[in-house]
């Protein structure tokens, strides 16, 4: 195979938004000689989108090894490139866990070879051993590790490190394995332990691991303040209610998400990923192969196996890539205990009934229980609990561990009749009752043990139906308006966009897209206009959406209003690259549709129009037109039945934007505080961004108007705090932030605030202070 078939197997293998990145220069060496030059311009282009690249397609990643071979081969410049692939590959595998798998690493310095057996042991305890016999290397690779628990083992010779390393946070625990007795260095000898056996080394590494992975593996939850669980959605001020309820959202997708093979298969292929280096847990993991059964599905889980570190892992960090991997067996074993529950109730002597766990939390997760009494606790797991309170509490541990890790002992009031989440007996022996996934509960009472306090004990109580309906519907019910009620990968991509995840979320449109039969050209453009949607980069979403409106009008399906909302897309996305002429006249024909649609004129998809054209005249200088058709719009939401219409906020903000032109500051100031009101009661989570920047107009406003510096720089604050809260940090608006205060104490003669303020923008702006800033905020100022 040569280099052009290569490439052309890369373009079908990739994803279609990173094909589309790199289309250029495929086409550009496919279709023409291509001089040994640009070779390594190509490789480039791969190599800074191979993350993305790896992440759409594992057999892409074969066939850039087998591009860089060739590379090799022919121009001798793959080398220059350090494109390491194995590493790549497998970095790119531990990112999408966000943590680890089992966020676990040994590293082992050494001078002499490591025997085959030995690293095999090592394999035995964590999946990622990395040994290394060049000290710079070894510390480079410790201090990459910002997300990693690393557990060290040095020779005797190298133990001079341990001074300049020992407080690396991540590194954990130190082991000097020496062949001779030698001195212990008195100032680090409580940093590290010495060892002459190399297995009492791996016996205590193996302790040690499983001690610290306790931390990680306490059960996977997530609370609502009692504040907040008491407010209507409509009234929430942060978006901790919303972020409690997808979860639950996304699990009920993915119980309702047909059962097929492709699933079983790509749940094992994950999980032989994970373990490709652990002899042990792939034996395992080959005969879950062979053997598997729905039937079996609770022998799995509860015991320690793969799939339950894996499962829990994934659900902790909540990482939606591996849990819809996992979505066949959590499906499984949601319905095993659906079918078991029916008997196990019959076992129970009442409808109420108590059930305990014993667990360690860390010390972080108590002080958070402590300060929600009251509030609401999903267990975002599957949760393993006991009739039997003495077994829990041998589960619980003494306190020893404290304060690394607290003892728990949880009492759960359960009701048989009222209880949302299905669960049931899975070990008589252990009186064992198993609850699905996304069981809430209220936290009663937290403290300690009467009768031993090394112990907490804390009191949960089951949340009804009715309690869930009175505080949760409404927001519930605005998630699932785009869920389709036989739900698929759509679905997943849908609930991700609605939570503002909109790059995840594009990979699974993008994986719907596949889906799809070539032949069915409307559900094509439907896909591919939600790509676009949450495609960053306004250039490839206008293509997405010029290829989208082109597909809806090859349609024999043909919907005059999909294309209409087609050419709002394109029209807000022209604005966006201020193609502002081109932008009018997409809207003006969405418009127009809509008119000889007949649709009522109440009708939101009116009050946008009329928005979008009133912006885009506001941007052409005509005011009085954007006036008009900005007055039309507020008209149409003012009489819409949502009681929040996050659409006014917009509205009121482009009021006030051309107020401000026009020097009315007053009437600018009252549209601005009227959306200021709006968003701080919007559900949504993409409320932070739109109130940071209300602020930040606030102050404009304020600084324009001349007459209110204090208040300007009160509002400013407010906005470059609330912007500050927000990631991705938006450095080029916060040192605009900064500036605007450093003009304003300008105006009031304080110099060295002033200075100040332009120093902070400067920091903003290129990343650290440099050596001319004081005189360029002096020279600022003086002018």
């Amino acid at each position: 195979m040569n280099l052009k078939d290569l490439l052309k197997c890369i373009s079908k293998e990739i994803s279609p938004q990173n094909n589309r990145r790199i289309s250029t220069t495929i086409t550009r060496i496919t279709s023409s000689p291509c001089p040994i030059e640009e070779m390594g311009i190509i490789l480039s282009s791969f190599n800074s989108a191979n993350e993305a690249i790896l992440s759409s397609s594992s057999h892409a990643g074969q066939i850039i090894a087998d591009l860089v071979a060739l590379m090799t081969k022919e121009t001798g410049l793959a080398t220059e490139l350090k494109f390491s692939l194995p590493k790549m590959i497998e970095r790119n595998h531990l990112k999408r866990y966000g943590k680890e798998p089992e966020p676990t690493l040994i590293l082992w310095l050494t001078n002499t070879v490591i025997t085959k057996a030995s690293k095999q042991k090592l394999h035995n305890i964590v999946d990622q051993v990395e040994i290394f016999d060049n000290v710079d290397e070894c510390i480079d690779n410790l201090i990459s590790m910002n997300n990693q628990k690393v557990f060290l083992i040095v020779s005797c010779l190298h133990m001079n490190i341990i001074p300049s390393i020992w407080q690396i946070p991540q590194l954990l625990c130190i082991y000097v394995l020496c062949k001779d007795a030698i001195k212990h260095d008195g100032n680090y000898q409580n940093v590290y332990t010495i060892y002459y056996d190399e297995n009492d080394l791996m016996k205590q590494l193996d302790d040690d691991i499983k001690l610290h992975s306790n931390v990680d593996n306490t059960l996977p939850m997530r609370i609502l303040s009692k504040s907040s669980n008491e407010k209507s959605c409509r009234d929430l001020n942060s978006d901790e209610y919303v972020s409690f309820i997808w979860f639950q959202l996304l699990i009920e997708i993915l119980i309702l998400m047909p059962d097929t093979e492709d699933a079983k298969n790509s749940m094992i292929n994950e999980c032989l990923l994970c373990y490709k280096n652990n002899n042990n847990e792939l034996n395992k993991i080959n005969c879950f192969k062979e053997t598997y059964c729905s039937e079996k599905t609770i022998d799995w889980y509860t015991k320690d196996s793969f799939v339950y570190r894996l499962l829990n892992t994934a659900l902790r960090t909540e990482n939606i890539d591996i849990i819809f991997k996992f979505r066949y067996f959590i499906k499984n074993l949601h319905n095993n205990l659906i079918s078991l529950q029916k008997y196990s109730t019959q076992m129970l002597s009442s409808p109420k009934f108590t059930v305990f766990r014993g667990q360690h939390l860390s010390n972080s997760e108590l002080k958070m229980l402590l300060s929600n009494i009251g509030g609401l606790i999903s267990m975002n797991s599957f949760l393993s609990t006991t009739l039997n309170r003495n077994l829990a509490l041998t589960f619980a541990g003494d306190g020893s561990r404290s304060p690394l890790l607290e003892s728990v002992l949880f009492q759960l009031e359960c009701n048989t009749i009222t209880n949302r989440k299905p669960f049931a007996s899975t070990n008589t022996s252990e009186s064992e009752i198993l609850f699905s996934i996304g069981a809430i509960f209220r936290i009663e009472n937290i403290g300690k043990l009467k009768d031993n306090n090394n112990i907490w004990f804390i009191n949960l109580m089951s949340v009804d139906d009715n309690e869930n309906e009175t505080h949760m519907k409404e927001l519930t019910d605005h998630l699932m308006e785009n869920i389709s009620p036989n739900p698929t990968v759509e679905s997943i991509a849908a609930i991700l966009s609605t939570m503002g995840e909109c790059q995840k979320a594009q990979k699974y449109y993008e994986m719907a897209l596949k889906n799809i039969p070539s032949n069915d050209v409307s559900n094509i453009a439907r896909i591919t206009t939600c790509i676009g949607d949450c495609e960053k980069d306004s250039n490839l979403a206008l293509k997405a959406y010029t290829d989208a409106l082109q597909l809806e009008q090859q349609s024999s399906n043909q919907s005059s209003i999909a294309i209409a909302h087609l050419y709002e897309r394109i029209g807000v996305t022209n604005f966006k690259l201020f193609n502002y002429e081109d932008a009018l006249g997409f809207h003006k024909k969405a418009l127009e549709i809509y008119h000889n649609e007949s649709l009522s004129p109440e009708e939101s998809c009116f009050a946008l129009a009329y928005y979008n054209i009133g912006r885009v005249y506001n941007k052409l200088d005509d005011k009085q037109s954007a006036l008009d058709n900005l007055e039309k719009s507020i008209e149409i939401f003012s009489k819409s039945s949502l009681l929040v219409e996050p659409n006014l906020a917009l509205i009121y903000n482009e009021l006030s934007s051309v107020h401000l032109s026009l020097k009315n500051y007053d009437i600018s100031l009252v549209y601005l505080e009227i959306a200021l009101d709006i968003n701080m009661k919007s559900p949504y989570l993409t409320k932070k961004l739109s109130i940071a920047r209300n602020y930040f107009d606030i102050g404009l406003v304020l600084y324009e108007k001349r007459t209110a510096d204090e208040k300007s720089l009160e509002t400013l604050q407010k906005a470059a705090e609330s912007y500050g809260k927000i990631l991705p940090i938006d450095r080029e608006t916060l040192a605009q932030i900064h500036d605007n205060m450093a003009m304003i104490y300008c105006r009031q003669r304080e110099w060295i605030r002033a200075i100040q303020a332009y120093a902070k923008s400067c920091e903003y702006r290129f990343g650290h202070k440099r050596k001319n800033d004081f005189y360029i905020v002096n020279s600022t100022c003086l002018n």
